[in-house]
């Protein structure tokens, strides 16, 4: 899916959301294209926060 993303406009991003983010699955999804890699388990506080961030970000808007 990510592979399909690789042509998006720039201000769009590419998020994995997942249970499985050791780094092998880290370092494909970057390979693949992925801006940003999330456990579902653990790391909702840091999605929030990107997402927040990226309100914030004239680029992104």
């Amino acid at each position: 899916m990510l592979r399909r993303c690789r042509d998006r406009k720039p201000h769009q991003r590419a998020v994995v959301l997942s249970n499985y983010t050791r780094d092998p699955v880290r370092a494909h999804a970057a390979q693949a294209g992925a801006d940003a890699v999330f456990d579902k388990t653990f790391d909702m506080d840091a999605l929030v926060a990107y997402c927040e961030a990226l309100s914030r970000d004239p680029v992104t808007h």
